[in-house]
């Protein structure tokens, strides 16, 4: 069996911890009788984004603060993967078991006849891994090494493995 890498295994812990988050704040909303608002929805993509963020940032401090983008791109993506993968069959086996939300987002929403634990967990996994997509760009939009801060960097290392001589 192959090891993960540092950026598989920071993928899956911070993907694991947001999958807590979604779930956390699920409970909440079903605790507070708004799990069937869904323009709510919007506030996962707030816990999404500081699990990319965090798992991201991450893997740029292990790398020495630099970062490849493809590397960056393949974290935040795999880390959307496993939150948003575990959190979609939560919300299934919710939906198995909470008949009554079932019943009452079947009754509200206008795609209603066609919402049944499985279509509705399908459709949490399309959302949040297509917002996971644009919510990783703009991520690596801000947190990636540009080449500029990757020469400096490099000089810096080749002047410290390499010292100066001053002419005499």
């Amino acid at each position: 069996m192959k090891k993960m890498n540092h950026a598989e295994s920071i993928a899956v812990r911070y993907g694991l911890l947001t999958c807590l988050g979604l779930i956390a704040f699920f409970l909440l909303m079903r605790i507070f009788n708004l799990a069937q608002n869904q323009e709510l929805r919007v506030l996962n993509m707030i816990i999404l984004t500081i699990g990319i963020i965090m798992a991201v940032s991450k893997l740029k401090k292990l790398q020495g603060n630099s970062m490849e983008y493809l590397n960056g791109i393949s974290c935040a993506m795999l880390t959307a993967l496993v939150g948003v993968g575990s959190f979609a069959v939560f919300v299934c086996i919710y939906l198995l078991i909470d008949t009554e939300l079932l019943s009452r987002l079947q009754q509200t929403s206008i795609v209603g006849k066609y919402i049944n634990p499985f279509s509705g967990a399908a459709v949490v996994f399309m959302e949040g891994i297509f917002s996971a997509a644009i919510i990783s760009l703009g991520v690596m939009q801000y947190l990636k090494t540009s080449k500029l801060q990757q020469m400096e960097e490099d000089e810096k290392r080749f002047k410290t493995v390499i010292p100066q001589t001053s002419p005499q």
